[in-house]
């Protein structure tokens, strides 16, 4: 087990459960950034445009709708429940009618209409459709937008003034453009940028992660919330017991962990409870949960469809993987470097190398998404650049063998990557890249 390093996300909530969410932030940070204001407005914009429902996607709508409750619903010949009597329906014009054909989808103003976050979250492929959010709230209330927020700035994708990152800028431009078609470009299906995703928010939560994981994995499945909830309360009462005698974290460090767990220890005493029985530890753990499905850990649906809907999940082969793994690491950087991809793609793909042909094809495309190329670049962020479209082209490699390509470039071909330190550490962490140079050394 690799030791504690004090990275433990604190503060986690239900609303936190969709990358997908994640990634329409980063493409409006992308584009507006540098106010947080703006970012919101930029994709409260996104997130509820208005989505033809094309004919042969009623079936599918009609039942995300249903099992949501955005509209109204009626069996066969029963009267339907007026939409505004209730006041409750997001889409007060549309009624699901259920009859012996199934169900249809039915409008009493034109065409069909809904938000664009509701059609991609009903649309094929998707591997969970819980985790809409709100755009609007009561007075003195958060919005489901303004906790997405929170989330990404405890994962480091979008900063406190509304910058995006370097990963968070290269999930966005490295991959679909979340604002197209979503019929073309569905945010919410996760594919290579899965990386991305997994670096930087395992990265931030590893102390859980790699102590939760094998409690997931021995559960087997169906997992659900009562037992997510319970081993949640476990894995934090023994990272804090850890702690305590783990003399190599610093007081801060110790700290965050313990935050966690004072955290569960309030929300128990308030309610006279046990840690694993409170709505609090299920908030922490249905983000992770739902993270662990999106990144590819954990999966739903096993017994159908109507799965998806539900807090279900079943642990998957990359989950055991990554298990395995983590018995071998010897920290928790090396095993992100070593072993990340790994578990995510699989064994036959991890002993890869990366040429430098294939290195210097690939690097003019990334540049030109971290939209940096005249300053020093994070090799944190190359480097998952050039494992994403290696993964992409059937030829994956792990983090750590796109690094060693990027220093050996900068060994070899000195007038094209130059590597610098960062503020701590004694490897580099950024290179800077002549992108002219290196164009006129591929064509």
């Amino acid at each position: 087990m690799i030791e504690l390093e004090g990275r433990m996300l604190a503060g986690l909530d239900e609303f936190m459960l969709r990358l997908g969410h994640l990634k329409v932030l980063c493409a409006a940070a992308a584009d507006v950034g540098g106010s947080w204001f703006r970012v919101r407005r930029e994709a409260a914009k996104i997130l509820t445009r208005p989505v033809l429902v094309p004919a042969d996607a009623f079936s599918l709508v009609a039942n995300y709708l249903r099992r949501k409750r955005l509209c109204s619903f009626k069996q066969g010949d029963d009267k339907a429940e007026t939409p505004g009597e209730s006041g409750k329906y997001r889409y007060p014009n549309l009624v699901v009618q259920s009859d012996e054909e199934g169900l249809h989808l039915i409008s009493s103003v034109g065409e069909p209409e809904i938000w664009w976050q509701d059609f991609c979250l009903a649309s094929p492929g998707v591997t969970s459709r819980v985790g809409a959010i709100t755009i609007a709230a009561k007075a003195g209330s958060k919005t489901g937008l303004s906790h997405i927020s929170d989330w990404a700035q405890f994962v480091g994708l979008i900063s406190r003034v509304g910058e995006v990152s370097p990963i968070g800028r290269l999930i966005v431009k490295l991959g679909p453009t979340v604002i197209d078609d979503p019929s073309c470009s569905n945010a919410y299906i996760i594919g290579f940028e899965r990386i991305a995703f997994a670096f930087t928010i395992i990265g931030a939560d590893i102390d859980c992660f790699s102590r939760l994981a094998p409690k997931l994995l021995r559960l087997s499945g169906p997992i659900r919330k009562a037992e997510g909830t319970e081993i949640f309360a476990e894995t934090v009462q023994e990272i804090s017991q850890e702690a305590r005698s783990a003399r190599y974290l610093s007081v801060g460090r110790k700290n965050k962990l313990y935050e966690n767990m004072r955290d569960l220890e309030n929300a128990a005493r308030r309610g006279t409870r046990e840690l694993g029985s409170t709505s609090t530890a299920w908030h922490r753990i249905s983000s992770r949960l739902e993270t662990y499905v999106d990144i590819g850990f954990l999966e739903k649906g096993r017994s159908g469809e109507e799965e998806r809907f539900e807090y279900v999940y079943y642990p998957t082969s990359a989950l055991d993987r990554a298990v395995q793994s983590l018995n071998e690491a010897q920290d928790a950087r090396g095993w992100l470097e070593e072993h990340l991809a790994y578990s995510l793609f699989g064994k036959e793909w991890s002993e890869s190398s990366l040429v430098e042909d294939e290195l210097l094809a690939d690097l003019p495309e990334i540049v030109s998404s971290l939209a940096r190329p005249t300053g020093p670049l994070p090799i944190d962020a190359i480097s998952i650049g050039l494992v994403w479209r290696r993964a992409e082209k059937g030829k994956p490699i792990s983090i750590s063998a796109a690094r060693h390509a990027i220093e050996q470039l900068a060994l070899s071909r000195s007038e094209i990557a130059r590597l610098s330190r960062g503020g701590f550490g004694e490897r580099a962490e950024f290179v800077s890249l002549d992108i002219r140079k290196l164009e006129e050394l591929i064509a």
